[in-house]
């Protein structure tokens, strides 16, 4: 079969990454003026990857012997594809930061080919059912699988041929085996010039979380509360295919938490350390679960940035929003231990969360520039489909569109806050802590 996969984008001034979030997605609105403005050029130009989940699908259909085409194109481009009517299904990256463009493209896509079906593929299109026109399909869950396995393939395409709208949500395998990723179908690694030189290479070898943050967190609801890793082997055999092709190569590992399982993480490592792989790497982790023991682990295996989840700075408030987390002095001395094993550190927080205030606000803004961080990620809470936040403020919801759900915008009416407020406050936030950093800021454009 011919086959396009469609990442269609809205035009932004701004980076739009569809793999974060649980591929939900976020956009880098940081606002006007000559800091925003060239914080979000900067952004824009220096890091992109696809959805990882559509690109697995991408090459899963590949390894099927099916003839695959991965696009990435703004809607207002879609029509400059050459063979449109050739392919004998299209499928699409769903997602919530471009949801209604990805829509209106998909329709467009209808009208002009009315015997090619077309799908929707991400979780985010089940968790909107309602709002996706009739004729086309949706698949989500871990969709990579729908070309993995035969049975369900058949299942699906009969599906399409009746004209029906197909939700597909799998139960995956305890082990993940997908097939190591062909680089070559996406133009190889991709350019991360806001951080390295080095191309960067997205990994995915776990899925799923179980952790207390479910409240408000996308991850659970698009992957699942359970989590699956994939066979130790399968996983090392893709690292060193990445080696081979790019000894320089940067991995990303873009599990929900890394070290979400302590004792699959170090034996995971470990068995990098012991291969030698030439790779640097970059995990997401919980500092939690991140003692000495793991963290030398993480050193040996040339783990070179460690991003986390910190939030705020008030225990009571990280609390009253189903977060588990450690205290504020474990957290810094976790951070110290990090950066003592020449691990690059990465805290990532949220403003204008339910029962933030202005004073908690400016607290955690201060805490993070005094952890001695070397990277800080402000983002705005925000009520996901799916989570319950979302269910919960049903009421309170203020966008208009579902793109606007995008993690750099308030869009519920917050009890003690405005959106201004909460949006300067994430401004000031990102001038504050990286204003003694700007003469690395200058490197990086030069």
């Amino acid at each position: 079969m011919k086959i396009l996969f469609l990442d269609i984008y809205k035009s932004s001034p701004t980076r739009v990454s569809k793999d974060t979030a649980g591929g939900y997605g976020t956009e880098n609105l940081l606002g006007k003026g000559l800091f925003a403005s060239t914080a979000q050029r900067l952004i824009k130009n220096g890091v992109f990857w696809p959805n990882l989940g559509f690109m697995h699908a991408v090459n899963e259909a590949h390894a099927q012997n099916h003839h695959v085409k991965y696009e990435k194109i703004l809607h207002s481009d879609l029509f400059k594809i050459d063979g449109l009517q050739k392919y004998d299904f299209i499928f699409i990256c769903s997602s919530l930061v471009c949801f209604e463009t990805e829509i209106r493209a998909a329709e467009d896509l209808s009208l002009r080919l009315p015997l090619t079906p077309i799908a929707l593929l991400g979780q985010i299109s089940v968790e909107l059912i309602s709002k996706i026109p009739s004729q086309l399909h949706v698949i989500g869950g871990n969709y990579e699988y729908i070309f993995a396995i035969k049975s369900t393939l058949d299942n699906l395409l009969a599906s399409f041929s009746k004209g029906r709208t197909v939700i597909y949500k799998t139960d995956i395998a305890e082990v993940l085996n997908l097939i190591p990723i062909e680089w070559k179908l996406f133009g190889g690694g991709f350019n991360n010039k806001l951080f390295s030189k080095k191309k960067s290479y997205p990994v995915l070898v776990g899925r799923g979380c179980p952790y207390s943050c479910i409240e408000y967190c996308s991850y659970p609801v698009s992957q699942g509360r359970k989590a699956h890793f994939q066979h130790l082997k399968n996983t090392i055999d893709s690292l060193n295919k990445i080696a081979e092709e790019d000894p320089n190569g940067h991995l990303i590992f873009r599990d929900p938490v890394f070290t979400i399982n302590r004792t699959r993480a170090l034996e995971l490592l470990r068995t990098m350390a012991s291969a030698n792989l030439p790779l640097t790497s970059t995990v997401e982790l919980h500092l939690k679960n991140c003692d000495s023991e793991v963290i030398e682990a993480l050193r040996a295996a040339k783990v070179t940035h460690a991003k986390f989840g910190i939030e705020s700075s008030s225990e009571l408030i990280r609390g009253s929003s189903g977060r588990y987390s450690v205290s504020n002095d474990e957290q810094k001395k976790t951070i110290e231990n990090l950066k003592s094993a020449g691990i690059v550190t990465d805290g990532m927080f949220i403003l204008g969360m339910p029962s933030d205030d202005e004073q908690s606000m400016n607290d955690t803004v201060n805490y993070a520039c005094n952890l001695g961080l070397d990277y800080a990620q402000f983002s705005i809470f925000t009520p996901y489909p799916g989570t319950s936040s979302f269910h919960k403020m049903q009421s309170d919801l203020t966008f208009d569109r579902f793109e606007q759900l995008n993690q750099f915008s308030s869009q519920f009416k917050h009890k003690k806050l405005t959106a201004e407020l909460i949006h300067r406050t994430m401004y000031l936030a990102y001038f504050k802590f990286y204003k003694n950093k700007i003469s690395r800021v200058i490197g990086l454009l030069k």
